[in-house]
């Protein structure tokens, strides 16, 4: 028996011996990281990418723990940078350059089917310096427009989660972070600093593509079949709300408080026409009877008043965003009601 055992450690031993030792792979793991934090050209921080996932590969699946162990250090390498203090907006180059592409290089690296525990950890973490403002606007030292004091790591963390929302291998795994995504976004666009909020518009419409499709295949469906604007990778708004539950009372809110902000002072929220973006998005749900957790938790209908209130805005692109926002909301059995309603609003 202990012949045996010892047969098969050296046989795995065997398998991951190679051309090169621990050191080496070590040291070329090192280099790789460093290459992608430094380089400014797209074409080489893809191709060192697609390096470093290949190294980490394998890596994973040696099953030498100093081996398998290299892409958590290097995760670590790369929140480390992202995190550098003393950064500023010349440390912003375009879409944070080459660190996004080292988180990717690392979570593509994780083996498919079974969970990924360094993107798990890693977007939550991501997640959470995307939410944190950083001291200089909490102190309230910030003035809207400036770029002084803006919160570099905060942007940076922004650019990661959107290219790990837009990676279609990783689909799966980044659904569970959809709705906080949401909420962290949304929350961007009320920064004071227009880095921030570039980067965390950027950030929505990658979640929007992500749960909702692309515009344009909604728009060539329909054009194809004769009207409707469904498009095939479309999601009703029963299917949006029952899949992403906790976002309604988020959404609701949010809009709740836009449409308060316009009806008082004719003020543009932050958050009125992304959410109205969405909402827009999506496809109307097929006729059905009122199941219980509609009256109760997620139904579409109760942004019916709200969007409807945002559709007697004094700006114009607000009612129209409104008004394509209102259909996907309502139930087709309860149509004939609603257009009721609005018509006899317009009514002398």
């Amino acid at each position: 028996g202990d012949g045996g055992g010892g047969g098969d450690g050296d046989a795995a031993r065997d398998a991951d011996a190679g051309l090169l030792d621990p050191s080496q792979l070590k040291a070329a793991g090192e280099r790789l990281i460093r290459t992608i934090l430094v380089m400014k050209h797209n074409g080489a921080i893809e191709k060192t990418r697609v390096g470093l996932a290949c190294l980490g590969e394998r890596l994973l699946r040696s099953s030498r723990r100093e081996l398998s162990e290299l892409p958590g250090a290097w995760l670590e390498a790369l929140f480390e940078r992202l995190r550098a203090p003393g950064q500023g907006v010349a440390d912003l180059i375009r879409r944070s350059a080459g660190i996004p592409a080292g988180f990717m290089a690392v979570f593509s690296a994780e083996p498919p089917g079974v969970p990924r525990a360094l993107l798990h950890d890693a977007m939550r973490r991501l997640l959470d310096i995307a939410e944190d403002d950083g001291d200089d606007v909490r102190s309230g030292a910030v003035a809207t427009g400036q770029s002084a004091g803006v919160h570099v790591p905060q942007v940076h963390a922004f650019n990661v989660v959107r290219a790990a929302f837009m990676d279609k291998e990783l689909s799966t795994e980044t659904t569970a972070f959809v709705e906080r995504g949401i909420r962290v976004a949304m929350r961007g666009f009320s920064s004071p600093h227009w880095e921030v909020r570039n980067a965390a518009t950027l950030a929505f419409a990658a979640l929007l593509v992500k749960v909702c499709g692309f515009m344009n295949t909604a728009d060539s469906a329909s054009s194809k079949s004769g009207g409707g604007g469904t498009g095939r990778r479309g999601v009703t708004a029963d299917e949006f709300f029952h899949r992403f539950c906790d976002l309604h009372r988020f959404l609701l809110d949010e809009l709740a408080a836009a449409g308060d902000a316009l009806d008082a002072r004719g003020a543009l929220h932050p958050s009125l026409y992304p959410i109205l973006a969405m909402l827009s998005r999506l496809r109307a749900s097929a006729a059905r009877a009122q199941r219980e957790d509609d009256v109760t938790r997620v139904a579409p209908s109760d942004f019916i008043p709200i969007v409807r209130r945002c559709a007697a805005g004094r700006p114009y692109a607000v009612r129209a965003a409104a008004a394509r926002a209102l259909a996907p909301l309502v139930n087709p059995g309860a149509a004939a009601t609603v257009v009721g309603d609005l018509l006899s609003e317009l009514a002398p």
